[in-house]
């Protein structure tokens, strides 16, 4: 029946409103008999009180007992009462009734005292031989004139008799408007379920539907956001993971088609210069020497590029060995850059050295050096002749996302690298390269991105950077990146202080 999210919260909210409502009802009911009831014995009270007072001086002047009797009938009857009087050892002399069928019977229990005239009332329940319950209170009446008239032991108590079905009857009239109340409050609140839960499912029921889009492959899908409770939060949410989804899924196909192009051109290069040497068009030696020499080369392309793609997938599953030892980074620094020195002067290019006194870091020294030869080697390929290239690296304090050097210099970081507080070795290799257009910087360690045309350049197997960002990554760190096209670009590595590490 109620097979839909909405259906069930409908239900929920009305049947939650039900059960306040008969709670509510309840609770009002048995709080109106309780006044009701205490009302009607204050009545009762104050009535008897009255006619104790009067009754004596009636009594007085009255000489026979049914003349009492008559009188207390038409006091009964004015007052809408049952009139008793009773003696000191509780049993009713007179009684209004037609029948009198309590005269004689006992209605206060043998230990009960009775009150003298200056005492309070005695309020109590009794039941009559035929089984009728009221409530009895009785009142003393003051010494008068003609007592021994009255059967019994003085002294004597006026009773008044209330049955309890006299008493209890307008808490009753109430449940007729209560029953029409809690009616048009579940109507009320089944309207209101409705448009709540409606505003609950139909952003759910959205997302289903582009969920299913996207199962189907129609990954352009964004759910309207309003508001900022969790609905809307979970709406962002879906909308990021579809943006995602989609990011991944054509870094899937640009993964294949770039794969796919890196293949095939060495096989290509292999299958012709092989089918050449089989049919016989190669004759010379020279020719042979040449073909072959090609054929390694691409073959040697060949495994460096699935080398690399195993490298990457093995740190992206967090399957590569990575050691954990203490790294004097600014030796490793300084190292790397002299061995390096000869291929910038080479091709023309100045390499500026800034290292600072760096403290220790935790990580694989081999796998940090193969990220700043990475950098290094992209600064060279991308930056023309008589260009600039500079290393820096400085230990810093980082406060509120700011980074401070030795000496209260700051270090500007590439727009979105966040790091916490605390202390941080940062690396930066710049150029006065050819720079990268902003359009192509969110995807600048995406693995190919070489082959963005952009770039100018084909070296390489293009995973370098998205090798680079999984080997900081694994050492806690961050890498971010800072370019202008036609100006040069900056690379930013940061790494945390093994002091750190070992809090």
């Amino acid at each position: 029946m109620f097979t839909t999210l909405r259906s069930r919260l409908i239900a929920s909210y009305v049947l939650i409103v039900f059960l306040c409502l008969i709670l509510a009802g309840l609770t009002t009911v048995v709080l109106m008999r309780q006044y009701q009831e205490r009302v009607e014995l204050a009545r009762l009270r104050n009535v008897a009180t009255d006619l104790s007072r009067r009754l004596p001086a009636i009594l007085s002047r009255l000489t026979d007992a049914r003349d009492i009797l008559r009188y207390m009938r038409q006091e009964a009857l004015a007052l809408r009462l049952r009139v008793m009087v009773v003696d000191a050892q509780g049993l009713v002399q007179y009684d209004t009734t037609v029948d009198g069928n309590l005269v004689g019977q006992q209605v206060l229990p043998p230990q009960q005292k009775v009150p003298s005239p200056d005492e309070e009332s005695i309020i109590r329940r009794h039941q009559t031989p035929d089984g009728l319950e009221f409530f009895l209170v009785l009142t003393p009446l003051p010494p008068f004139e003609g007592q021994r008239m009255l059967s019994g032991e003085p002294p004597y108590l006026l009773a008044l008799a209330a049955p309890f079905r006299q008493i209890r009857p307008p808490w009753r009239d109430m449940l007729p408007p209560l029953f029409i109340s809690a009616l048009l409050a579940l109507v009320v609140s089944a309207i209101a379920a409705f448009f709540l839960s409606r505003s609950i499912t139909r952003p759910l029921s959205a997302m289903t539907q582009a969920a299913e889009e996207i199962a189907h492959g129609n990954y352009q899908q964004s759910i309207p956001v309003r508001g900022e409770d969790q609905i809307a939060r979970l709406a962002a949410s879906f909308n990021y993971m579809a943006q995602e989804v989609e990011r991944a899924r054509q870094t899937q196909r640009d993964f294949i088609a770039n794969v796919s192009h890196d293949l095939k051109t060495p096989l290509t290069s292999i299958q012709g210069f092989s089918q050449a040497i089989l049919e016989g068009a190669v004759t010379s030696s020279e020719g042979y020497h040449r073909a072959a020499e090609i054929i390694y080369q691409e073959s040697e392309r060949m495994g460096r590029l699935v080398s690399d793609l195993l490298e990457l997938a093995r740190l992206e599953a967090g399957q590569a060995d990575m050691a954990r030892k203490p790294v004097d980074l600014q030796a490793l620094l300084a190292s790397y850059a002299a061995r390096i020195e000869p291929r910038f002067e080479a091709a023309g290019i100045r390499l500026h050295q800034d290292i600072g006194s760096l403290p220790v870091v935790e990580g694989d020294e081999h796998r940090l050096e193969e990220v700043i030869a990475n950098l290094l080697d992209n600064a060279v390929s991308y930056t023309n002749r008589e260009g600039e290239v500079q290393i820096a690296a400085r230990s810093v304090e980082v406060r509120s996302g700011h980074a401070t050097a030795q000496g209260g210099q700051k270090w500007p970081m590439p727009l979105g690298m966040a790091l916490e507080d605390g202390r941080w070795v940062l690396v930066s290799v710049s150029d006065t390269g050819v720079g990268i257009p902003p359009e192509d910087l969110p995807r600048i360690f995406e693995r190919f991105y070489r082959a963005d045309k952009s770039r100018g350049c084909s070296k390489g197997s293009g995973l370098g950077l998205a090798i680079a960002r999984e080997i900081i990554t694994a050492h806690g760190g961050h890498i971010g990146v800072e370019s202008e096209a036609g100006v040069g670009t900056r690379f930013v590595v940061a790494l945390p202080v093994w002091e750190r590490n070992n809090k």
